[in-house]
């Protein structure tokens, strides 16, 4: 199945992928959440799931939490510099925990992400995320996507976004947009 068939039932007008300079994005207050009974309150457990690869191997894919910051990091810190240059459309400069506290920081609403997480020894990882944004139009998101060079080519992308679209859609976001760069071919197979 190619990804426009993926989205029954949701308007995709522009589904291609890729960023939303997320580093450079504000957090409103209202979005921070202080305590860990405010975090679990609105934790969307609905959208934790397992999932089963084009290899046959599983991940475990759940919404991002605040505290998922350190994984974040290391995530970010194992893509090549080419996958970071395909994510980010430019090399960015070293992240840092402000930078990984802001990507972790959503509301589950206006702001959504997945991670796909394996086991690696006794320790889960994030081997890959999905993100949106809501744009100012209101039914419309902004969409991004990463996925470890190790990871890549086995459909985890392919399952971000049918949770992200999910999620979505109860949210009512009826759209995606996104900006892919033209050396970036891979995400429209």
């Amino acid at each position: 199945m190619n990804w426009r068939g993926l989205f029954t039932g949701i308007n995709l007008e522009c589904i291609a992928v890729i960023v939303v300079l997320v580093t450079r994005l504000p957090i409103p207050g209202n979005l921070v959440r202080e305590t860990k009974e405010e975090i679990e309150a609105v934790y969307p457990s609905q959208y934790e799931t397992a999932v089963l690869l084009k290899d046959g191997s599983s991940m475990f894919l759940r919404p991002i939490r605040g505290n998922d910051a350190a994984r974040w990091l290391a995530f970010i810190g194992r893509l090549s510099p080419h996958a970071k240059y395909l994510r980010f459309h430019h090399m960015p400069k070293e992240m840092g925990l402000d930078d990984a506290v802001r990507f972790c920081t959503v509301d589950y609403d206006n702001t959504f992400a997945l991670v796909a997480e394996v086991l690696r020894e006794t320790n889960s990882e994030i081997v890959a995320l999905g993100r949106y944004y809501r744009l100012p139009k209101k039914h419309i998101a902004e969409v991004d996507f990463a996925v470890e060079d190790a990871y890549q080519d086995k459909g985890i992308g392919t399952s971000l976004i049918e949770q992200l679209a999910n999620a979505a859609r109860e949210n009512g976001i009826t759209s995606f947009e996104a900006d892919v760069l033209a050396e970036n071919p891979v995400i429209f197979s």
